[in-house]
């Protein structure tokens, strides 16, 4: 259990205590341990925003009951909320799919701490923790370690091959090719290609200077032109989930290299700016129906295609995005940063 349950608990349960503590996280951890993506979907949803819909609220209800006939069944709704934020906590005690999605989740939904109220500010804390723990611990850098240790390896199963040649045994030689052919596909060898892969492919993306989704050099685009365009481009050179912390940085020196924007852009400012046949391409590509008030960015661009009026857009998106102010106006590396988010969100359910 987490040491700080009972402080997040009293948040809704005043008198909450270690028992109490106890059997909410264990009703956590039981609950979280086969979720579906419209659960991970729900629960971010619940964590985020107060005034969840009365169907999910029930339906939570009812969930939890199966662990807990005694878990209060009316006037929950922030309990409930409290309830999933403990989830959440569970898994990011160890590395797994469902973290990175809940946690990439949370920072896609709050659009840069501009939407949302996480009903405990801790856990939302944990989430942020759990990622760059998580980024960190996906790409190390002991590079001569492990290639010593790969080495070592393939030199002794070589080694065994070699004299079960010699016997032979033709039992003992499948066995030692076998065992041969295992050593050479290192699942730690292959994650540590895909993670140079994932950081040549992203380098080459920043300093060719080019974008290949629109067959320009990026001195030719505005920086709020390619602000979305550079996200999804970096998106699909993501090898492993989370991304780098380096993401920000990149994005700012791609963008720096672009036509120099002198003020910040309003959404359909930015909508504006982004080519058309792109985004076609990029809206029927993006599956995301299920979690679309999660999503501004993504909203944005699927109602632009529907509707073609930026205007229009504005008005639309804060009814589909509860609390994304009509108003708001975004640096572009600020735009691609959170595009980035939830492109991330979206790979992470699918691995989920």
């Amino acid at each position: 259990m987490h040491p700080h349950t009972i402080d997040w608990l009293r948040n809704v349960e005043i008198t909450a205590d270690s028992a109490l503590a106890q059997k909410r996280w264990g009703m956590a951890e039981k609950y979280g341990a086969d979720l579906t993506r419209q659960q991970i979907i729900n629960l971010v949803r619940f964590f985020l925003f107060p005034k969840p819909d009365a169907v999910a609220v029930t339906d939570f209800t009812n969930e939890l009951l199966k662990l807990d006939p005694e878990f209060p069944v009316s006037g929950n709704a922030e309990l409930l909320r409290v309830m999933a934020g403990l989830v959440m906590a569970t898994t990011f005690e160890t590395s797994s799919p469902k973290a990175g999605a809940f946690a990439l989740g949370l920072r896609a939904a709050q659009l840069a701490g501009t939407r949302g109220s996480p009903v405990v500010a801790g856990i939302a804390a944990e989430a942020e923790s759990y990622l760059v723990r998580e980024a960190a611990a996906q790409r190390p850098n002991n590079f001569e370690t492990n290639q010593k240790s790969y080495i070592a390896k393939l030199v002794k199963k070589s080694a065994a091959l070699t004299e079960a040649q010699d016997g032979g045994d033709a039992t003992k030689v499948q066995e030692a090719t076998s065992a041969y052919h295992a050593a050479i596909a290192d699942q730690a060898v292959a994650k540590r290609v895909r993670q140079l892969a994932e950081e040549s492919q992203l380098l080459w993306l920043v300093v060719g200077e080019y974008s290949p989704s629109l067959g320009k050099p990026t001195a030719e685009l505005s920086a709020s032109a390619y602000a979305f365009v550079v996200a999804a481009e970096a998106s699909a050179r993501i090898q492993i989930l989370p991304a780098p912390p380096a993401m920000e940085a990149l994005f700012l020196r791609a963008l720096t290299r672009c036509k120099p924007s002198r003020k910040k852009n309003s959404i359909p400012e930015l909508l504006v700016a982004t080519d058309a046949g792109w985004r076609a391409e990029r809206v029927a590509q993006t599956k995301n129906g299920d979690c679309r008030m999660l999503l501004p960015m993504c909203a944005a661009l699927e109602k632009m295609q529907e509707l073609g009026d930026a205007a229009q857009v504005a008005l639309a998106l804060p009814k589909l995005c509860p609390g994304v102010k009509a108003n708001l106006s975004l640096w572009p590396v600020e735009a691609a940063r959170q595009y980035f988010s939830e492109l991330s969100f979206l790979a992470a359910l699918e691995n989920c």
